[in-house]
């Protein structure tokens, strides 16, 4: 049966204290004093362990591997990292391996000592169709373990998207409020017009948006004008920005804006292109210093409150310029909306920002504002509440994304909690 190195890595931490001691290969017997400190960047597996052979005290690294001749697969021969490997533990022992002064490195073969039903439930999990592995499996754990573990993927799914959040903090310059701002546009556009509102961003320069944050009308001309929305105005209000718009241009020094495509079709008319940015108008100019603002340490429902931003009244009665809807609407962005900013924007903000500054503060009051917003309903949360996770908040619902695509999709089950529950 193939195994994978994580399911090794597993096992050598749990065996080692189930089992009182070990055989090599060459038939030394070995007790483990300490398994070592699981090494995840470059280097031996396992850091700083301690083993007797033989009644002999050796300290050091161990290395696993699937076959003992991966070691030279993966050229640690040519790796002083590998020089003080004490111990080589291996599920197939398949070839010798040896240090630089030509002695033997002792092996342990786990394949006639793991538990057979470990395996079995491993052999399980690896062939399962399904694209939740453990989905027969899963019923009878704990749902303290269950929430643990989407807790984890949260924490992780965060952290791996601050790596791109952090990588385009470069092309601003480090300036957070700039890419802060550019978030929160680009999710303005709800998915169906979020390259829209990138190709707006693209046109307008961030010191023009910022120093027409003082006028309402400014701020709505600007955005409308640079949309293309202003190009041939049909009444008073579409006239009053198109001339105002015509100002803003001359005044920076903008040339005109280019053809944006925008997708009207089967778009609710809350979430019209007109209203959107009729609302992003109004928010950027009641709250000049939106990011110094979310750095505040303030309720989840008041940065809900902030985000829960008006469009203009024209907007609740006309569909574009000069045509009037069968039936008003309400121009505030709903709640819904608002949580869904706070948690993908906001939330996204304050925890690369504290991973930024290594100010854990932040990290965790993100944590603390999604466990305050209720969970998230999709295909994702839908399909884990069937197999008895709690989902409740945010923190739940952001959880079981992380844990779908990258934990059962790619099948880490030897790195989550729910599957190394399943082994012991």
């Amino acid at each position: 049966m193939k195994v994978r190195e994580e399911l090794l890595h597993f096992i050598w931490k749990m065996i080692s204290k189930r089992v009182h001691g070990f055989k090599s290969t060459s038939g030394d017997k070995i007790i483990i004093g300490d398994t070592g400190v699981h090494n995840h960047y470059a280097g031996p597996d396992f850091l700083e362990a301690n083993v007797l052979i033989e009644e002999t005290p050796w300290f050091g690294s161990v290395e696993l591997h699937c076959k003992s001749s991966d070691w030279y697969h993966h050229k640690h021969e040519e790796d002083p990292n590998y020089d003080n490997v004490l111990l080589h533990v291996v599920y197939l022992h398949d070839k010798e391996v040896y240090r630089k002064d030509g002695s033997t490195i002792p092996v342990i073969e786990l394949r006639h000592i793991l538990p057979q039903d470990h395996l079995r439930k491993y052999e399980i999990l690896m062939q399962a169709s399904l694209d939740i592995p453990c989905e027969k499996l899963v019923v009878d754990i704990d749902k303290r373990i269950k929430s643990e573990q989407l807790k984890q993927a949260c924490a992780e799914r965060l952290i791996q998207k601050s790596k791109t959040f952090l990588s385009e903090l470069e092309k601003v310059n480090g300036d957070w409020n700039q890419l802060f701002i550019h978030k929160l546009f680009s999710h303005f556009g709800f998915k169906t017009n979020t390259k829209a509102i990138r190709a707006l961003l693209d046109y307008i320069p961030f010191h023009v948006l910022q120093k027409s944050q003082d006028s309402l009308q400014s701020m709505n001309a600007l955005l409308m004008g640079s949309a293309g929305f202003l190009e041939k105005p049909v009444d008073d209000y579409s006239f009053q920005l198109a001339k105002e718009f015509q100002f803003l241009k001359h005044k920076h020094q903008l040339s005109s804006p280019p053809p944006i495509q925008w997708r009207f079709a089967r778009t609710r008319p809350q979430n019209s292109p007109y209203l959107r940015l009729s609302q992003l108008a109004n928010l950027m100019h009641s709250s000049s210093h939106l990011f110094s603002t979310i750095l505040q340490d303030i309720e989840a429902s008041e940065m809900i409150k902030l985000f829960r931003c008006q469009g203009e009244s024209y907007w609740s009665t006309h569909t574009q310029f000069g045509q009037k809807r069968a039936k008003p609407i309400h121009t505030a962005l709903g709640m819904k909306s608002a949580q869904g900013i706070v948690v993908n924007t906001v939330v996204q903000t304050l925890y690369s920002y504290g991973l930024y500054l290594n100010e854990n503060t932040y990290c965790q009051r993100a944590m603390r504002i999604l466990e305050a917003i209720p969970a998230e309903n999709n295909r994702f949360t839908r399909r884990y509440q069937k197999l008895g996770f709690p989902l409740q908040t945010a923190l739940d619902s952001q959880g079981s994304i992380h844990q779908y695509r990258t934990f059962c999709q790619e099948k880490r089950c030897e790195q989550c909690f729910i599957g190394k529950q399943i082994f012991s």
